[in-house]
């Protein structure tokens, strides 16, 4: 459960950066790895304590999506209206 509640704060972050201050989620090519990572590990510690596994395996997935986009981002090859 605590595992959700910090996906929950660290989803609402990553919707400030990319709504509010796109500039900055642009600018910091380490922020969205990063948070990928996060998710990721998030998602494996609430797997382990869910009844229902459907919420964390849909974290799995997102973190594993927000990676590749990041790495694309990071190349330089996504367009800015993809990262929005």
């Amino acid at each position: 459960m605590i595992a959700n509640l910090l996906n929950v704060v660290l989803g609402l972050w990553l919707v400030y950066a990319a709504v509010l201050d796109p500039a900055w989620a642009s600018a910091n090519n380490w922020a969205l790895p990063l948070a990928a990572v996060v998710i990721l590990a998030l998602a494996l510690w609430a797997r382990a304590s869910d009844h229902r596994k459907w919420q964390s395996s849909v974290n799995l997935v997102l973190g594993v999506l927000l990676i590749i986009l990041s790495g694309i981002h990071w190349k330089g090859a996504a367009p800015p209206l993809l990262m929005y």
